[in-house]
Order: structure tokens, then sequence, then C-alpha cells
């Protein structure tokens, strides 16, 4: 247990320290909070829309561009370097090396939703539930990408698997009450979970039906990506 300890714990410093240095990474982060500067402050389509729903827009956003398109890359890059040879080497497992790279994009994905959750401000009270459907979210989302980077041969192939899954997951979140197609593929997709959660939890809706088979969604994605995740790192996660 020690040993794993030690081994999540160093490849999650290394990735926040190269975080704060990748450019490309700290505009994914930007994005998000530009958003929700420009849609609150400049053009206040919250009054319209409500806070919750611009927040929860945003929250979608962040999901997106962090767990899908950053982790890919980080984990791409380790391929086209060959490190992730020397780590499979080392006795690094496949699940304390995305529990390194997981643990790392996660701290930086929940610190922007926070503080998404501060610029739009939506009542304090909410925080706390808040804080616990993105953090699944994120977890969901996070180990999705995590297979997108050990798919991709490169880093620039990333942008496929990457802008595939944002169109996946963020066009039924933010049109399923306009369009009926969308509405019926967001019962199915995390991000539209997240956001019916919140929803749910801030309103008192819904009955245990509706709870359970929304949780359902997020655990049925997380369990069925963890188990793709380790066969490909098995399979072709070291150099392929």
């Amino acid at each position: 247990m020690n040993k794993t300890y030690r081994k999540v714990k160093a490849i999650y410093q290394k990735e926040m320290v190269d975080m704060i240095k990748n450019v490309n990474a700290l505009i994914m982060f930007a994005l998000p909070l530009v958003f929700a500067v420009l849609y609150s402050k400049v053009m206040p389509i919250q009054e319209a829309l409500g806070a919750d729903w611009l927040l929860m827009l945003t929250v979608a956003l962040n999901l997106c561009m962090a767990p899908l398109s950053l982790l890919p890359m980080i984990i791409a890059e380790e391929k086209e370097k060959n490190t992730l040879r020397t780590l499979m080497l080392s006795n690094v497992s496949a699940m304390e090396f995305i529990g390194g790279k997981v643990l790392a994009v996660y701290t930086a994905t929940e610190l922007i939703n926070l503080l998404l959750f501060i610029l739009i401000g939506v009542a304090w009270s909410q925080l706390s539930i808040f804080l616990l459907v993105t953090s699944l979210g994120s977890i969901c989302l996070l180990v999705i990408g995590a297979v997108f980077g050990l798919l991709a041969r490169d880093q620039m192939s990333t942008g496929l698997y990457s802008v595939t899954g944002m169109l996946l997951f963020l066009l039924p979140t933010v049109f399923s009450s306009f369009n009926s197609f969308f509405s019926s593929l967001s019962k199915i997709i995390p991000t539209a979970v997240i956001f019916r959660l919140f929803t749910m939890m801030v309103q008192g809706e819904g009955n245990w039906i509706d709870w359970v088979s929304n949780l359902a969604v997020l655990l049925i994605w997380t369990f069925c990506s963890l188990i793709v995740f380790k066969w490909i790192f098995k399979r072709k996660g070291i150099d392929r």
C-alpha cells in the first residue's frame, strides 16, 4: 500500500508541476472561466436562463475541456516519449498510472469548477451539493479521457477523440431543452446527468427511480471505461 501511494503521489506531483508550465493546459482551464465572465457580467444571459443553468453549462464545458482534451494529451505525451515503457518496467500498474494522472487533472478541474461557482454567483448553500455532483462527473469523464489517451497514437491524434467526445457529451447537454433527439440522448450522457442531479438536489425533485437511474449512468460509464482502459493499457499502452 505504501509503495502504491508513493508511486501515485510521484506521478501526481509531476503532473501538477507540468500543468502549471503547460500553456495549452492553462488555456483549456481558462476558457470556461472566460465564458462564465462573459455570460454573467458582459452578456448577462443568466438573467434569462438562470444562474444554475449557466453554472452547469460552463461546468459541462470545463469537464469536456480538461478530462477529454488535456488528460488524453498528457497520456499520449508519455507514449511519444516512451516514458510509459519506463513506468511499466518500474512495476507501475495500470491503476497506479491512471490514478496519478487522473488525480492531477481532477484537482485542477474541481478548482476551476469552484471558481465558476464563485464567478457566476450561485447561492453558497448549494456549494456542497455542487461539489458532490461535479466530483462524480469529473471522475467519470476523466476515466473516459484516459481511454482516449491510450487509443491515440500521439498528441496530434488525440484531437480526433477529444473533439468527438466533446461533441457527444456537450451538445446533448446544451440542447436537451430545445430538441427531442438531444433530450432523449441526454438521458445516457454523463454531463447531462450531472446537470439533472444538481437540479434535483437543489429543487428537491425526483423520486428514488430518478436518483438510481441517473447515478447508474455515471457508474456504468465509469466502470466500463476502467475495464477498457486496463485492457488497452496491457494490450497496447506501452508504446503503440
